[in-house]
């Protein structure tokens, strides 16, 4: 009996040693314009991903590129880092800060832009890039590519 014992404890403990899995890009929501002046536009989103790991995983870092109308206006700034829970989905909150001349500079984009801010048109954003997590220290690049529409309102 005593011949069976050690085998099956080892079995088990290297079943339980699984490789970290790469977590997952999911979505982008919540995205807001918190700020439209002749000198900024602030946009805030959270891109949203899935830890399918029974480990928790590390935010390290972002580099996400943002068009608006296909311009390129910047990177999205990665608000917090933060450790993230085994097998759960988390956001990553991030903003995008830029001077309007950066899409109103091309005619067609101020005209896009303005008919947009008086009727009511959307806007297409894309966020392009990739987030670097660590799971057990391992270092994993996860692709972000994501398009969303942003819809101006008319302010009573």
């Amino acid at each position: 009996m005593k011949k069976f014992i050690l085998p099956i404890l080892f079995i088990s403990f290297l079943s339980a040693c699984t490789e970290p899995k790469e977590p997952e890009f999911k979505s982008v929501n919540n995205v807001k314009v918190v700020e439209f002046t002749d000198k900024v536009v602030v946009i805030d989103a959270n891109a949203v991903f899935h830890n399918p790991n029974p480990y928790s995983v590390t935010l390290q870092k972002s580099d996400i590129d943002v068009f608006v109308n296909e311009i390129n206006v910047g990177k999205a700034k990665q608000i917090k880092s933060s450790d993230i829970a085994a097998n759960s989905e988390f956001t990553m909150p991030m903003q995008i800060s830029f001077p309007p001349s950066k899409i109103l500079n091309d005619t067609q984009g101020l005209i896009n832009i303005a008919l947009g801010a008086l009727g009511g048109k959307k806007i297409d954003l894309q966020y392009k890039g990739s987030v670097t997590l660590s799971v057990l220290e391992i270092p994993f690049t996860v692709p972000v590519d994501y398009e969303d529409e942003i819809k101006f309102k008319k302010k009573k």
